[in-house]
């Protein structure tokens, strides 16, 4: 019993390592979607990335049995794919509800590591699941065309995409979606017209259109309706269809680092010093020797003793650095702050960082966090002005914190 005790003790301090580095990923990659949401992008690189972080999450919090981090992140490990099939359009209340669903993850797990009560996260995980539900119907709706389609291409047909997003300036024209539908039907079958809302609130219609011989060239003379077209799939009998498909093969590189307790650490850096004193008892005890080894013996025990202090001094230098570690994780973790207080303040800050890759011990850098989070949250609140104070008192608009 106690053996498993103590193992479920050494996984439990792995878990909180490993969940507190995924969730500082985690939040940078909120914070890089944030800064594409009103540009009507996503950064694939980043939400491959996020699904990493929250699939990790999960499945370790299973491993351990806390449920409620398990069930946010799955919640929003949804949401996320949703975001990559295009079922659901990058928007700030997606962003917003998903810092919400971070910020009671990290509570959750930090409660479970100070062995506090675990907070109520039935309201967040509403919110999340009446979105997934949302992606559910998507998910149904894109099935049925893809059958659709499917059935299409097996009997030798096109498909192509085409979209049409409304307008005033068409709409004077005359050119609605009902236009658009009776040209497209000229060219081939409406398999199906899929409405979808875009992060910039604009509706536009994706037209499914099965064709046998349509050419890019059938499509051509809608540009004047602002249309956006492009082969979805290539009919089983077509030419295209038996191009050849670029392979990729893609690898999963070895990781290059190991979790160490900093108790080992110490421990190890008391043996060093051990053999620190050890070698100067010894090169002690050789003066000793002088006049009693003869000189040949002298010169070799001279020159082990050399080598030995040259070894024990690259020892201790490399020992040392495997301690230092960048600046910046502190830095990082004030972006996230510093993100929260200007919400909560409705505050305009520029946030500037420098000599975020200087090295210094862990173990400082640990304790700097807290005094650090205490100045920040200081300087936000006592020392930079809302934006009418600022321009009342000749000041920029907005306010400039740095860490430097």
């Amino acid at each position: 019993m106690d053996n498993d005790r103590e193992f479920l003790e050494s996984f439990l301090e792995d878990y909180f390592a490993e969940c507190d580095e995924h969730l500082l990923s985690i939040k940078k990659g909120l914070l890089l979607l944030e800064e594409l949401v009103d540009k009507g992008e996503i950064d694939r690189e980043v939400l491959e990335r996020l699904l990493r972080n929250f699939h990790t999450i999960k499945g370790l919090s299973a491993m351990v049995g806390v449920s409620q981090a398990e069930e946010l992140s799955h919640s929003m490990e949804n949401i996320l794919k949703g975001l990559k099939s295009g079922d659901l359009a990058l928007s700030r209340e997606i962003l917003d509800i998903l810092n919400r669903g971070v910020k009671r993850l990290e509570e959750t797990i930090i409660a479970k590591k100070e062995g506090k009560n675990l907070p109520d996260i039935s309201g967040v995980v509403e919110r999340l699941k009446s979105i997934n539900a949302v992606i559910g119907k998507a998910t149904k709706v894109k099935k049925e065309i893809d059958e659709s389609i499917d059935r299409r291409v097996e009997a030798g047909f096109d498909v192509w995409l085409v979209k049409f997003t409304p307008s005033q300036e068409l709409s004077e024209k005359g050119i609605n979606v009902e236009i658009i539908k009776g040209k497209l039907e000229e060219i081939g079958e409406i398999i199906r017209i899929n409405p979808k809302i875009g992060s910039d609130k604009k509706v536009s219609f994706e037209f499914y259109v099965a064709t046998k011989g349509a050419s890019e060239d059938n499509f051509s003379y809608l540009r004047e309706f602002d249309l956006e077209y492009q082969l979805y799939r290539a009919g089983a009998s077509s030419p295209i269809s038996e191009q050849p498909v670029e392979r990729r093969t893609t690898f999963i590189a070895p990781s290059n680092f190991v979790r160490v307790d900093v108790s080992k650490l110490d421990n190890l850096m008391r043996i060093l010093g051990e053999l620190v004193v050890t070698k100067s008892r010894l090169e002690s005890e050789l003066r000793n020797l002088q006049d009693i080894v003869p000189s040949q013996f002298q010169r070799e025990l001279e020159e082990t003793n050399r080598l030995l202090e040259r070894y024990l001094r690259e020892l201790r230098e490399s020992f040392m650095s495997i301690r230092l570690v960048p600046i910046g994780e502190v830095f990082d973790r004030m972006r996230f702050v510093i993100n929260d207080l200007i919400k909560e303040s409705n505050k305009k800050i520029n946030l500037e960082i420098s000599g975020q890759e200087t090295e210094i011990d862990k173990f400082i850098v640990e304790k700097l966090v807290d005094p650090i989070l205490h100045l920040v949250r200081n300087a936000v609140s006592h020392g930079i002005e809302s934006e009418e104070e600022r321009i009342k008192k000749g000041k920029p608009p907005v306010g400039r914190l740095s860490l430097r």
